[in-house]
């Protein structure tokens, strides 16, 4: 894998912004649109969750997400009667890259309960009090964003009196904006290189000769999706 510097408008070379007090102004209602859409209001009319008991075999488990063309299940701890975790396609890439050269460890470790994988586990998100970090359905799209930011996850659990109702995803966030938004805001007319959003720094590639397992890894480690 190697950097690459993108080629494109360099942020410290893009045109100047205007004063920052009117670019504030002009973010506010942005900011405001978050307060105070509720995720309650960011729930689709039906959608389907897959919640699997955290002692059912791992193979199993990733089962029932392909069934149901998800990627990604909930878990329930039925000790303590509540969600504990969430097993995403991000764990079945640790464990091929754990087991590539293993096959027959592979097998073996796909019969063992989640729980195995789950507590050996380096981190898991959490609140201060221990909990499974989440939102309810009642908590603002801003408070959302702010759990998905500051605890670096893909997926946030929208619950409602201890159900889990929906997994929150920045993408499905942003599509709501889009749709409910007035997109012809003055902020819209600045370019991502004005506003400096995206990255412009190294831009890591690969190859069509790149090993699979070398792409995986260098996701994995610059927890990046693509």
């Amino acid at each position: 894998m190697e950097g690459k510097e993108l080629v494109g408008c360099d942020p410290n070379e893009c045109i100047p912004m205007e004063d920052p007090s009117t670019l504030k102004e002009q973010v506010q209602p942005i900011i405001e649109f978050f307060k105070t859409n509720t995720c309650y209001n960011f729930l689709p009319n039906s959608s389907e969750v897959v919640v699997v008991d955290i002692d059912l075999q791992l193979q199993h488990a990733f089962s029932v997400a392909q069934d149901n063309n998800v990627t990604f299940a909930s878990l329930w701890d039925s000790q303590s009667k509540k969600l504990c975790g969430m097993l995403t396609i991000t764990d079945y890439v640790k464990m091929l890259l754990r087991f590539r050269d293993d096959p027959e460890g592979m097998h073996e470790y796909w019969s063992l309960p989640i729980r195995t994988w789950f507590t050996g586990r380096a981190t898991k998100p959490t609140l201060p009090n221990g909990e499974l970090v989440h939102c309810g359905v009642e908590d603002s799209l801003l408070e959302a964003l702010r759990l998905l930011h500051i605890h670096q996850i893909h997926r946030l659990p929208a619950l409602h009196s201890g159900n889990l109702l929906h997994a929150m995803c920045r993408p499905s966030i942003l599509g709501y904006f889009a749709a409910n938004y007035p997109l012809d805001a003055s902020i819209f007319s600045y370019s991502i290189g004005d506003l400096k959003i995206g990255t412009y720094g190294r831009i890591f590639s690969g190859n069509p000769t790149t090993p699979l397992s070398t792409l995986l890894e260098t996701c994995l480690k610059k927890c990046i999706s693509s």
